[in-house]
């Protein structure tokens, strides 16, 4: 990002103010009218008024109206600047009382009006870095270069992996952490549950170990039933059998018994004929002929004659009869199941009856059982899946604190801050080196997480700690600014503009002769597009060829 200008409307102590930067380089210096002070001349507020164009109140503890200058109605911040070979502008306007609005004009299209998140959405999609990148890259405070100088080994890495945004792990480490409580509270539920089904499967085995009924009673008893249903019906067809023959031998009879009544009536008829004839004596009453014997004698045997064939009809009829009483007699002899089997089969029926209730019963108790026991191994299923969970969770939880990713991170990126800590430690011309070393042993052994700087002269290497302020100074502002050109690297920042506000310190002035030197060695070393020095340190002003005065006249700043 190479800014090419910003404009100030009723911002802080700002009325109007339009800063051109079409050089490379600027000190900017802070006067208060007719006075030697320069605090409080709105200087800063030029640092703050880039950080608000492309951050809003993320970039300030002032929101908004705040920082609306006195009793104006409207604020208006303008930042203009080149990425890429295309035009940016950027404007921020505020209204009293009213949410801001964000216009954004991108190379010859038309300026888009945003809404506050939608347009700062769009800012960090154009530079590539949210505001932590950019006060961490490229915006210095006071205080913010010297930030190693009181700090232990320990403390000083924590800074550095703040600054490398590492502790966005510690967040996926409490994640991971947070998760994985939570899951074990899932796995003591799950374990509780699987606990009782355990305990309710065992008291569904006991019941079900000795049912009082088996499926073998059952079947005893239907075929026990079978069994006294067929007696019963062998009895009664038996007894339909009988009954059958004993009809149609009595039907036989009584046809026979009226063929042999009529042909017995014919016998006796002529019996009686004969009987008569044999009495008669004389004259016939009839034809009143005269009857001797030898006349009698022919028409008896004349009657005999006709009663032959009713003879032989009897002689057949008393066969037949002999063969019926044959009959009647082998049917009489057949002998019938008079017993009444219907108590057997109403009581056999009621045992089978509870019999099949009692196996129904014990059929849904074993169908519970096996529901439960199915439940269980998805309980248990789920519990793998849980404690398996966990344990990726876990090995997340490991992988994300500082003796995991960070560590790795760190471990790796040592040699490349220290590289180029070194790089900007020769721009400064002092023949100071540093050497990093990120662990320790311990006594107890194994090592330590840590942050070691030593530091190289001509003399030998000696322990960061041990040297003076302005010493200390130079290698604070080296690594300082080494890890704000490794985190552009790494987060593919496209923001190019390094502002240093008031971090000189307590430097005298020759040594802030060679930070400034230094910092056109940054600038061409490391591509920088703008470096804007921010500063009370008059005396340095021939150091630059560009230098912006801001001067506050007692109403509201201006520059000059």
């Amino acid at each position: 990002m190479d800014i090419k200008q910003l404009k100030l409307h009723n911002f802080w102590s700002h009325k109007d103010s339009t800063i051109n930067f079409d050089k490379d380089f600027y000190m900017i210096l802070g006067k208060m009218a007719d006075t030697q002070k320069s605090n409080g001349s709105g200087k800063s507020t030029v640092a703050r008024g880039i950080a608000y164009a492309l951050y809003g109140d993320a970039s300030s503890e002032i929101k908004n109206d705040a920082a609306i200058y006195n009793d104006a109605e409207k604020m208006g911040v303008m930042l203009s600047f080149e990425l890429n070979g295309i035009d940016y502008i950027i404007k921020r306007k505020v209204i009293r009382g009213s949410s801001p609005t964000i216009h954004i004009t991108v190379g010859e299209d038309e300026e888009v009006k945003y809404g506050v998140k939608a347009g700062q959405e769009a800012i960090i999609d154009i530079l590539g870095a949210d505001y932590t990148i950019y006060k961490n890259t490229s915006y210095f405070k006071q205080g913010d270069i010297n930030s190693f100088s009181s700090l232990s080994p320990k403390e000083a890495k924590e800074i550095v992996m703040k600054i490398l945004q590492l502790d966005v792990y510690n967040e996926y480490e409490k994640v991971a952490k947070d998760k994985s409580k939570e899951i074990d509270s899932e796995i003591i539920s799950l374990n509780n549950s699987i606990t009782d089904l355990e305990t309710r499967i065992n008291e569904e085995t006991l019941a079900n170990e000795k049912p009082s009924v088996t499926e073998k009673d059952l079947k005893a008893l239907e075929k026990e039933l079978k069994e006294i249903k067929n007696k019963q019906q062998e009895a009664e067809e038996l007894a339909e059998g009988k009954e059958a023959v004993l009809e149609e031998v009595n039907k036989k009879f009584l046809k026979i018994k009226t063929l042999m009544d009529k042909t017995q009536f014919q016998i006796d008829e002529r019996h009686n004929r004969i009987e008569k004839l044999k009495k008669l004596c004389g004259t016939c009453p009839t034809c009143e002929h005269v009857l001797d014997e030898i006349v009698k004698s022919n028409i008896i045997l004349g009657i005999k004659k006709e009663m032959m064939p009713f003879c032989a009809e009897v002689l057949i009829y008393n066969e037949e009869f002999e063969k019926i009483q044959e009959e009647l007699k082998e049917a009489n002899a057949i002998k019938v199941d008079t017993f009444n089997y219907s108590g057997d089969i109403s009581t056999i029926s009621y045992k089978i009856g509870e019999v099949k209730e009692q196996l129904k019963q014990i059929k849904a108790s074993e169908d519970k059982l096996e529901s439960l026991k199915v439940q269980r191994l998805t309980l248990v299923e789920a519990l793998e899946g849980l404690k398996g969970s966990q344990a990726q969770y876990l090995k997340l939880q490991k992988a994300f604190g500082k003796n995991g990713i960070q560590a790795y991170i760190i471990e790796n990126v040592i040699p490349e801050i220290q590289a180029t800590t070194n790089d900007i430690l020769s721009g400064l011309d002092t023949g100071i080196r540093i050497n990093i070393d990120s662990q320790k042993e311990l006594k107890k052994g194994g090592k330590a997480e840590t942050l070691n700087i030593n530091v190289i002269t001509e003399f030998g290497e000696r322990p960061y700690t041990n040297y003076s302020g302005g010493e200390k100074t130079f290698i604070d502002f080296a690594l300082r600014i080494a890890l704000s050109i490794i985190l552009t690297r790494r987060s593919q920042c496209k923001i190019q503009t390094l502002i240093l506000d008031e971090v000189f310190g307590e430097l005298d002035t020759v040594n802030k002769r060679i930070i400034s030197r230094a910092l056109r060695f940054i600038a061409n070393r490391f591509d920088f597009k703008k470096i804007l020095i921010i500063s009370h340190a008059e005396e340095l002003q021939d150091s630059f060829e560009n230098v912006i005065r801001v001067v506050f006249d007692g109403k509201s700043s201006y520059i000059k």
